[in-house]
């Protein structure tokens, strides 16, 4: 819960409240909430990521990667992944039909060469 002060009240309340009031002297006063302004400036709800649809913005699938020759780690895939996912042992994954220590997920596709030059596989 994230509070804003309230002008009206003299309080502090939560923010889905001041989303809701008509106070002309309030600037918190019918401002979007945390939540929805980084929503509108970052894609980054989980159901925007999940390729859920959004009738702003349509489907965005996430291209998965898996590490297949050393444990996520610092160096071991390029830039910042959206999401991670590692392994507590290298296991079999039969998207890719081989196993894996775990997985790096993007917004968009990365370079044949980044793929290379990592030792990624790309989930099918």
């Amino acid at each position: 819960m994230i509070l804003n002060a309230c002008v009206r009240g003299k309080t502090m309340v939560d923010e889905k409240i001041c989303r809701n009031c008509k106070d002309k002297n309030c600037r918190h006063a019918g401002q979007p909430t945390t939540k929805e302004r980084l929503d509108m400036a970052t894609y980054g709800t989980q159901e925007y990521w999940n390729g859920e649809k959004d009738e702003h913005r349509g489907v965005r699938k996430m291209t998965r990667y898996y590490l297949t020759q050393r444990p996520p780690s610092p160096g071991a895939f390029p830039g910042k992944p959206i999401k991670l996912k590692a392994y507590d042992a290298k296991t079999y994954v039969e998207e890719i039909g081989r196993s894996a220590w775990g997985w790096v997920e993007y917004s968009e596709p990365l370079t044949e060469k980044q793929v290379k030059d990592y030792e990624l596989t790309k989930e099918n």
